[in-house]
């Protein structure tokens, strides 16, 4: 299953409302989520081991950055007590999960720098997109589903 929420930045609305409103044999189904955060939107590839709110799976989290070590890909691992995202109401249900996001690594210490962060500013336009991160989280991407 594919889906996309909004109003993430106002309460996680958008992905609060689909697991409230969904039926709960459907969550169970899931054997896992992944969340995409801000893909693009900065040079480094980086997977959450925890937001506010959840705590990504270590298994999810060992496969997905074990996809990118077969690629070549350099991914870091992170923890985020600043920040929360659309997987934490799945995680709330036991569902295992994990986020992978983008930035640039050396302006997120201890939490985001003024100005420097493209998503979610004046600067979250098509031309600051990074190509060639989408391109790696894509192939991390299928090849951890090649592996399942």
């Amino acid at each position: 299953m594919f889906a996309s929420f909004d109003l993430e930045e106002v309460g996680l609305c958008g992905s609060r409302h689909f697991v409230a409103s969904s039926a709960a044999k459907e969550l169970r189904a899931l054997t896992g989520v992944i969340a995409l955060e801000c893909i693009g939107s900065g040079r480094d590839v980086v997977i959450c081991k925890e937001v506010v709110g959840a705590k990504s799976d270590p298994v999810l989290v060992e496969s997905l950055l074990c996809a990118g070590r077969k690629l070549g890909h350099r991914i870091l691992l992170e923890s985020f007590d600043w920040f929360n995202a659309d997987h934490v109401p799945f995680s709330e249900l036991g569902i295992s999960t994990a986020e992978v996001c983008s930035f640039n690594s050396e302006n997120y210490k201890g939490g985001p720098a003024p100005n420097v962060n493209v998503a979610h500013s004046n600067l979250d336009v098509p031309e600051s997109v990074r190509p060639d991160t989408l391109k790696i989280v894509g192939e991390v991407l299928l090849q951890f589903l090649n592996d399942l």
